[in-house]
């Protein structure tokens, strides 16, 4: 089962007919049609279509479709290392989506000889694994059926309807222990998931090796309202990076209703949600050395006859507000802000009541801008102001830097002297 994978880079094109890669692998008329309708069923959000090309946005990924797999990755610094950037993808995918950090089992599979995508089917495959080998926990939970001696409660209904003929039998729902329940049937359908997917033959052979285990578990219907609802104890404790993979693959993957083999897995991230949430993530786990400061998301406060206003992180200070951050990840035309974003800041301090505010770039440093004072209006006498920073997360090889958030919360707090030059919003 060879890989036939494609890789772009975000808002690039593929063009129906044209080989790519090394290997020549040909995007065809099929691959487009069933692009051109998984995109129309979601309101034409994942890329453009053109005559004959699709055309990505700021969406990155992977879509596996019809044995292809495409693989869309980001491109921050206008190199296209496809190395580096398919592990920034991994890495930011991790810290945002709270998967598993360690190297383990496919992390020995060179990300060159293979895709994000197999990178992440082999990293569920490997959890389900490690949950096996130490155990399936059982739970208990009702089971209607029809027994020779009364066990459990009386289901009445159908044991009165029943027992008009065969009044030796009881219909009865009682109480078993064993493997059969949610949790087991959401690993089972996301392994069938990898199966019918995966283009790595290991990967397929695991994943059918490991279904022994789940033979019987009942299907289950899986929605997102599931997943919301799942609450993991001591004993399920070990299952949480399982079941976060699970999730993105189950809720990802759109069979084909018509019964052909256009099932498609799609895992698209919007770049600047994405770059945001790593950042505020990152911020997070580095203010535990620092009680006094917190880091929240999306605050949100109404600004004008019931429209709202929501900064992507703030900053306090013993529960003041100390910094105000904008996360960007397209780079900021000539080195300047647009007067837009300006605005945007200026209007979240004098609502928040900050003094800092922070437009926050995928770069280096060197290009940073120094806080500069907003010129006071004739009625509103609010001293403040916005810098504009650049943060390298990610090392030569794509990787994000252990202390990543300890050195972005210190850049993000170290104070500037005011510029004597002022930018006008």
């Amino acid at each position: 089962m060879a890989s036939r994978v494609i890789t772009v880079f975000e808002h690039e094109r593929l063009v129906v007919g044209e080989a790519y890669g090394k290997d020549g692998v040909r995007f065809s008329e099929e691959h487009f049609n069933a692009l051109v309708r998984y995109n129309e069923q979601h309101e034409s959000r994942f890329f453009t279509v053109e005559h004959h090309k699709i055309k990505f946005t700021q969406h990155v990924g992977v879509i596996a479709v019809r044995g292809l797999t495409i693989e869309v990755l980001p491109k921050a610094d206008g190199e296209g290392d496809e190395a580096k950037w398919q592990h920034a993808l991994i890495d930011m995918l991790k810290v945002a989506h709270g998967l598993p950090l360690h190297e383990a089992g496919h992390a020995r599979l060179a990300l060159r000889r293979t895709s994000v995508l197999e990178y992440f089917l082999r990293l569920f495959v490997d959890e389900v694994q490690r949950i096996v080998r130490q155990g399936l926990v059982k739970r208990y939970h009702g089971r209607i059926g029809v027994k020779n001696a009364l066990k459990g409660r009386l289901n009445l209904p159908q044991h009165i309807a029943g027992s008009i003929i065969h009044k030796e039998r009881f219909h009865v729902v009682h109480q078993v222990y064993d493997t059969d329940h949610l949790l087991h049937a959401i690993l089972k359908k996301a392994l069938k998931i990898v199966e019918d997917v995966t283009r790595d033959p290991i990967t397929m052979g695991l994943a059918q090796d490991v279904g022994w285990a789940f033979e019987t578990v009942q299907e289950r219907r899986i929605s997102g309202k599931v997943f919301d609802k799942l609450v993991l104890d001591r004993k399920t404790g070990g299952y949480a990076d399982a079941l976060q993979l699970a999730r993105l693959i189950l809720l990802n993957y759109a069979p084909d209703i018509r019964g052909g083999r256009e099932h498609i897995l799609s895992l698209l991230f919007d770049m600047n949600r994405l770059f945001e949430v790593v950042v505020l993530k990152l911020l997070q786990r580095a203010t535990n050395a620092h009680p006094e400061l917190t880091v929240t998301g999306q605050n949100s406060r109404e600004f004008w006859n019931g429209q709202r206003i929501r900064p992507d992180i703030l900053v306090t200070r013993d529960g003041c507000p100390e910094l105000i951050i904008d996360t960007k990840w397209k780079l900021p035309k000539d080195g300047r802000p647009a007067d837009a974003d300006l605005k945007q800041m200026y209007a979240y301090n004098l609502q928040f009541g900050a003094v800092r505010s922070m437009l926050l770039y995928p770069g280096h440093e060197r290009n940073d801008m120094p806080h500069t004072d907003f010129v006071r209006g004739a009625v509103v006498d609010h001293h403040h102001g916005c810098a504009l920073r650049y943060v390298e997360l990610f090392d030569s090889d794509g990787r994000i830097w252990k202390d990543a958030g300890a050195a972005l919360l210190k850049r993000c707090m170290d104070r500037e002297k005011p510029s004597a030059t002022h930018h006008h919003p």
